[in-house]
């Protein structure tokens, strides 16, 4: 059986990988994807690096969220940093053999050097400290909460980024840290991890490697699809298939094929065009009918920590905080 490399499989993308690998053949086309959210995380990000470089932190142009998250964390980033000697934007890629390589740094994100099959992964900060491999993960949020992030001792990204930090400084001890920086401050989750823990770890990214490349070729849907903001989920036929779904219950025959199909000329566009007129109609119409269910019902659980539906305002006030209700939700509902 022919093995095929996984392509553009980094580190931010794992808990998809680990769920479904098809966008991660060699012939999938990633399009490229910005937002305000971003953008505003971008700017975080870059003013946390100028801070661990010593520069300060220029705030011009830059969006008014992410000043706003700065001004509120700023001391709290630099209290987390506290006397180590930090590196910033630091790329690796572990190797199909299991070599933790530190890559020279280029564009954003460029990971064009690392070896075929790398899983490759740029932290945001690193550091070695009393025979320790530090790393912290900034997580900026104009929300007040944030949307939901895997409690830090089973994120896999962090994980990936305490492995390869701990190969690299040929250390048997690491701690990881998800710094939350919101508008009223920072919120730390730390854990620390030992040769144990690390070579579990190990095993578990090159068992979830080996296992992707097995079902490169096979969709698995489902509510990672967006959940884990799958890049292609408009090439998936899985997806064309839930179109095509969706088209149908507003009475439209759109065949699933039609939906995915590559786009190679003005008619293939304007055809698609009309398709996805079809499918939007039958989404807008299911969509009414889960409000209604709602309505009628009281909200019901979707995915990533959320809930669809009006707040029921005869219930009893909640004593949990709204992080541990995410907690308490994904051990109950996610897979």
């Amino acid at each position: 059986m022919t093995t095929i490399s996984l392509s553009r499989l980094t580190a931010s993308k794992l808990d998809l990988a680990a769920r479904c690998s098809w966008p991660f053949h060699p012939d999938r086309a990633w399009p490229k994807q910005a937002s305000s959210a971003a953008t505003t995380g971008r700017q975080v990000h870059r003013f946390c690096e100028d801070m661990i470089n010593g520069k300060e932190p220029d705030l011009t142009g830059c969006e008014a969220d992410a000043i706003r998250i700065w001004d509120a964390s700023k001391s709290g980033v630099a209290r987390a940093l506290g006397g180590a000697h930090w590196s910033a934007e630091v790329a690796y890629a572990l190797t199909p053999g299991g070599e933790c390589v530190e890559l020279a740094r280029g564009e954003h994100r460029d990971y064009s050097a690392a070896p075929p099959g790398s899983i490759c992964g740029t932290l945001d900060a690193n550091a070695f400290d009393g025979g320790v491999a530090h790393v912290i993960d900034w997580e900026a949020s104009a929300s007040a909460f944030g949307g939901y992030k895997d409690p830090v001792s089973r994120n896999l990204q962090l994980k990936f980024a305490a492995f390869v930090t701990a190969g690299s400084f040929g250390v048997s001890r690491a701690k990881m840290t998800i710094a939350k920086l919101r508008p009223h401050g920072v919120i730390l989750e730390s854990c620390e991890l030992g040769s144990f823990e690390l070579a579990e770890i190990g095993e578990q990214l090159d068992e979830l490697r080996a296992d992707a490349s097995r079902n490169i070729d096979k969709p698995r849907p489902g509510w990672w699809c967006a959940g884990k903001f799958c890049p292609v989920a408009g090439q998936c036929p899985a997806v064309g298939e839930a179109m095509s779904e969706a088209a149908k219950s507003a009475g439209h025959i759109v065949p699933a094929s039609d939906l995915t199909a590559k786009i190679t000329s003005s008619s293939d566009a304007g055809g698609l065009f009309l398709r996805l007129k079809l499918a939007e109609q039958g989404v807008k119409q299911r969509k009414a009918d889960l409000k209604t269910f709602a309505d009628e019902n009281g909200p019901f659980p979707t995915s990533a920590g959320k809930v669809y539906g009006k707040k029921m305002r005869t219930r009893k006030p909640s004593t949990r905080s709204i992080a541990g209700g995410e907690y308490a939700w994904f051990g109950e509902f996610k897979p």
